[in-house]
């Protein structure tokens, strides 16, 4: 049996190592160019070669992937801005009053904003302007003269929401963020202030935002953004104070715009270990 162990010479850090440490003979072969080690010479030897192998292999059997790699290194990868337009409901005490239609109202939305680079966590600044319509008592600072029903009448005010967000991803928490995703929801909550306008600001109030984004993307850059959501305010902001909170809530679809990283920068490789 031949005691000599033919080692490839492509394996430049095995067989440097082991020379170096001139722990087992060898002899090269004139004919193939292969270097054969003695390695039945200790025991060690064949330990230590093995050791050495693994070390080898692990290091140049890694798989490389771009798909869980998104690594911005700017500062406006990550962030988008949208608008969109959508209807708006104004949820009251007289809400069951009139028909459904009454309640009804169009509203703009403007927003921009930024995520993090693991797409977990984002910040979200928007503007919302839209007309709350509904019943509400004689008291009301904003009904019409003409009555509908008993006791309620005709109540209309334009309005605006100023807002700061607090997005969190799902998706990108729980299954890690991929640039390739068509589909992530995206719950938030903020805080915000909010006006009604008639001769300018006539009242204002704090307001508190929740809502729920299921994004859609078309392609790097361009997003379908179906967003429902409500605004909590105090009654008081219409002038009939026996409820305690007024929720203006609304249904928009927006177009995003997001700043991807630069081609040469998705090309960076996420390096694990298969």
């Amino acid at each position: 049996m031949n005691k000599y162990r033919i080692i490839n010479p492509n394996n430049n850090i095995v067989r440097e190592y082991l020379s170096t440490l001139s722990l087992c003979k060898a002899k090269k072969s004139r004919t193939t160019g292969f270097v054969y080690y003695n390695m039945h010479r200790n025991p060690f030897i064949i330990s230590l070669f093995f050791l050495l192998y693994v070390l080898y292999f692990s290091e140049y059997n890694r798989v490389y992937s771009q798909n869980n790699s998104y690594l911005p290194t700017r500062f406006i990868d990550n962030t988008f801005f949208s608008t969109g337009i959508g209807g708006q409901t104004y949820l009251s005490e007289h809400y069951r009053s009139g028909n459904i239609e009454d309640h009804i109202s169009p509203e703009i939305n403007i927003n921009v904003g930024k995520f993090s680079d693991n797409n977990i966590l984002g910040l979200r600044l928007g503007f919302a302007r839209s007309r709350a319509r509904g019943y509400n008592l004689s008291t009301s600072y904003y009904v019409h003269p003409s009555k509908i029903g008993e006791g309620s009448y005709i109540m209309e005010f334009d309005y605006f929401n100023i807002y700061a967000n607090l997005l969190f991803n799902f998706q990108s928490y729980y299954y890690d963020a991929n640039p390739y995703r068509i589909y992530e929801l995206v719950p938030y909550i903020g805080i915000g202030w909010f006006g009604v306008l008639k001769d300018g600001i006539d009242r204002s109030e704090p307001s508190i935002n929740a809502g729920i984004i299921n994004q859609f993307k078309i392609t790097d850059n361009f997003y379908i953004d179906l967003e429902l959501k409500g605004v909590i305010i105090r009654s008081v902001i219409d002038g009939n104070p026996r409820k305690f909170v007024n929720i203006p809530a609304s249904a928009i679809l927006a177009l995003r715009y997001k700043f991807t990283p630069h081609s040469k920068y998705r090309r960076n490789f996420k390096v694990i270990f298969k």
